[in-house]
Parts: structure tokens; C-alpha cells; sequence
């Protein structure tokens, strides 16, 4: 089954599958940063369990247009969904499309993960699944500290991930984008957060301090490393996912 690919808001391209029974159901897929796009076997699967789903790019990386950074991520997601009752198109096959969600849930790892939970603030958001999340930028781990990142997003994406050094820098102070500074305004009900005490990329120290305070759903493992969305596909995770997100 190839993906399909669309536009959304004049600005966002993303990847999608329409669900394989009828449903108005949606799923929004967030990548990591940085991360090269490639989550068809994750959008699959979210189709044949009855979503559509769509793997966004954010704007300003890979082929979306735009500024990365220069916005909130979360907004991204936001316009997408509010693009769907409006109809789109396949761009490969002209095949239109239109989705009056019902349900939605935004699902991601690490960076995109980071996009789950701030979508999460947001009443058109039903469920949100965070895996490894950043919940604070200014909590560096010694795996892949921000300046270092930086100087690997710009000398080596470029052309695929393109920030300004001032939106990166706010990015770093915890100036936006920063769930530690929204504690207190989650529902609880919305949120799974799953991490591993071994992840060396993002340390686990402020997810455990947000499921504490939140009261949150949280799955929290000895082992796994830094976790993909490929991992929502996998046994267990992927029964307690469906289980979290009906």
C-alpha cells in the first residue's frame, strides 16, 4: 500500500493513509529532529486499526514550506486538522478527500513527541502518545547537547531543516516549545507518555517530574533507549496505545 501525499494550508505537505473501514478518526504522526522522513509502516498500521493518519512536515523542513521555529510546532498540527473538513488532494493520483474528525490524537517521538504534548494544551485535541518527549530544552543531555545539535542540523539538513540561529537559541533558553512551563494546564485524561531510564538523548528526569505533577498516564521502562513512533507498532506498547487511544 504506497502512501499518499498531500497539502495542507498552502504550506504543509504530509504523507497519509485513508483508514482501511470508515471512520473519521485521525491520527497525526510528529518526527523527531532531526529525522529523516520514513514512518510508512507506522502510518500504516494506524490505518489498518481504523485512523487515518497523517505523517506531517513540519513547516520549514523536508518539503514543506516555511520557516522552522519562527512558530510554535504545534500550530503545524493545528492547521492540518483544520484543513481536513475542508477537502485536499492526493498530489500522485488527484484523488480528493475530505475528514470531519471526530476524534483526533497526535502521536510522536523525541521532538515529535515534544509536538504531542503541546498540542495536547489545545481543545481539538483528544488524546495525545508521547515517546521520549523533550519536556525541557534547557535540561541538555551530554549525548546531544543543543549547540552541538545545531551545528549538526545546520552543516548537515540544511537545505531540510531551515532555522534561523535566534529560533534555535530561544528554542535552547526554553523560551518556546517548552512543556515544563504548562504543568499545570494538562488534562491528565489526554496524556500517555512512555520513556526508558536508559535514554541517553533526552534525559528522563523532567517526564517523570510531568507525569508526578500531571498525574498522567505513564509508562516508564528500565530499558529501550531512546524510543522511535516505530515503537507504537510493537508488542505491548502497541496493545496499551490502541487500548489508551478507544
Amino acid at each position: 500500500m504506497r502512501l499518499k501525499r498531500g497539502l495542507f494550508a498552502n504550506e504543509i505537505v504530509a504523507e497519509f493513509l485513508p483508514p482501511v473501514r470508515p471512520s473519521n478518526r485521525v491520527v497525526v504522526l510528529c518526527d523527531g529532529l532531526p529525522s529523516t522522513p520514513g514512518k510508512a509502516s507506522v502510518v500504516k498500521w494506524f490505518s489498518q486499526k481504523g485512523y487515518w493518519c497523517f505523517n506531517l512536515r513540519y513547516r520549514g523542513t523536508w518539503e514543506s514550506r516555511g520557516t522552522f521555529l519562527d512558530h510554535e510546532p504545534a500550530q503545524d498540527i493545528f492547521d492540518l486538522i483544520e484543513a481536513l473538513p475542508q477537502g485536499f488532494t492526493s498530489i500522485w493520483t488527484k484523488e480528493t478527500f475530505s475528514v470531519e474528525p471526530e476524534f483526533v490524537a497526535v502521536v510522536g517521538a523525541s521532538f515529535g513527541g515534544t509536538a504531542a504534548l503541546m498540542a495536547a494544551l489545545d481543545d481539538r485535541i483528544d488524546k495525545v502518545v508521547a515517546l521520549s518527549p523533550v519536556v525541557d530544552w534547557t535540561d541538555e543531555s551530554e549525548d546531544e547537547p543543543m549547540d552541538w545539535l545545531g551545528e549538526v542540523i545546520a552543516q548537515g539538513y540544511g537545505g531540510a531543516i531551515r532555522v534561523a540561529p535566534e529560533d534555535w537559541a530561544r528554542l535552547s533558553r526554553g523560551e518556546l516549545y517548552q512543556p515544563a512551563a504548562h504543568t499545570h494546564q494538562f488534562d491528565p485524561h489526554k496524556l500517555f507518555i512512555v520513556h526508558a531510564q536508559d535514554d541517553k538523548v533526552v534525559h528522563i528526569g523532567p517526564t517523570l517530574e510531568l507525569i508526578e505533577k500531571t498525574g498522567c498516564k505513564g509508562k516508564i521502562l528500565k530499558k529501550g533507549g531512546h524510543f522511535s513512533s516505530r515503537a507504537v507498532t510493537k508488542w505491548p506498547l502497541s496493545w496499551q496505545v490502541q487500548r489508551f487511544l478507544s
